[in-house]
């Protein structure tokens, strides 16, 4: 299972950490302006498999990047809340 960051608007009314199935990419590490949203169950080397960033001083805009693409195959009844969460951060309607 992943382990979620509880405190950004993505997990909002997401109660507990869903499986992330088998971990097949990871990222690094997350830069300075991105915001770790999930982190790998990996207990050695745990890493981040779901970040964001918000809205740049040079006015890009909001990214997520999910690297646990397997999580959608096993239909956790969570996902529809964590993808509406998602679309509605991108649009700024948290």
């Amino acid at each position: 299972k992943c382990t979620f960051n509880k405190n950004h608007p993505i997990t909002r009314g997401i109660n507990k950490d869903f499986y992330e199935g088998s971990t097949i990419c990871y990222l690094n590490h997350a830069t300075e302006n991105m915001t770790n949203i999930a982190t790998s169950s990996d207990e050695k080397h745990p890493k981040p498999i779901i970040i964001a960033k918000e809205v740049g001083a040079d006015n890009t805009g909001k990214v997520v990047v999910d690297t646990g693409c397997e999580a959608a195959w096993e239909k956790h009844p969570l996902l529809r809340r964590y993808f509406a969460n998602v679309a509605c951060w991108l649009v700024g309607k948290e």
